[in-house]
């Protein structure tokens, strides 16, 4: 998606983005991508028609937008002018973008209701088995270590929380392997790990269908998600 983006912008084309709302384009952090490109996400593609036609008053506005930013996206100082003049269109190249993006001083990663919900929900249940079927395992969830899962006598026994910590009632927080156990065992989708040190730490179930392990080991605060979430714990042997 993104180079065919750049492409269109060199050619003074208007580009159509059609990633889902929560995708970024390049240096989105310090270009205006909305002023000069149209996004369509997936969901309105049967709207496209109509979409197109109601920014026909906009396309002359972007661009010329894009065509301000055009040497932003091209390493000129590295590779040379390409296709530009001398100075067409400012000074500054993809390396004062890049500079710009890191001077930008780092937000910790914080997973919004975007983030977590499935992009493609009717493609969760059979895709990862698809894929390995045709030799992308790279592109699938990779399984837990053979070596880790053969340390496991039987299911795991576990407790979900709303409250509280996973150390009190003879409870403890799972391991990755654990988590990714539980998932599979309980026919819900991992969605993978995170170190988010303000959320709770271990095996989080987000809304009854999704499973998220937290690498982390305080447990201060307690599970806290509300309604939201809830910490899936390991019991201890009696």
């Amino acid at each position: 998606y993104g180079h065919r983006a750049l492409m269109a912008v060199q050619l003074g084309c208007i580009p159509l983005i059609t990633k889902e709302r929560f995708s970024y384009e390049f240096f989105h952090e310090v270009l205006n991508w909305s002023a000069a490109a149209l996004a369509v996400p997936p969901s309105e593609i049967p709207r496209l028609v109509e979409i197109l036609e109601g920014a026909e008053g906009q396309t002359a506005s972007m661009r010329s937008h894009g065509g301000r930013f055009r040497r932003r996206l091209l390493w000129t100082s590295i590779y040379g002018n390409c296709h530009l003049a001398e100075e067409e269109g400012g000074r500054e190249d993809a390396f004062d973008t890049l500079m710009d993006v890191l001077r930008i001083p780092r937000r910790h990663f914080r997973a919004s209701s975007d983030h977590v919900a499935p992009r493609a929900p009717e493609q969760l249940t059979h895709l990862d088995g698809w894929l390995r079927e045709r030799g992308g395992a790279s592109c699938a969830l990779p399984p837990p270590p053979p070596s880790a899962l053969s340390r496991m006598k039987g299911p795991l026994p576990w407790v979900l929380r709303s409250a509280g910590m996973c150390s009190s009632s003879r409870g403890r927080l799972m391991s990755e392997v654990e988590c990714r156990q539980y998932a599979e065992l309980s026919e819900l989708h991992f969605i993978g790990s995170t170190i988010e040190l303000s959320e709770y730490p271990g095996c989080v179930v987000w809304e009854g269908r999704r499973v998220e392990f937290n690498a982390h080991k305080n447990e201060r605060g307690g599970c806290s998600f509300g309604s939201r979430a809830q910490c899936a714990c390991a019991i201890r042997p009696t």
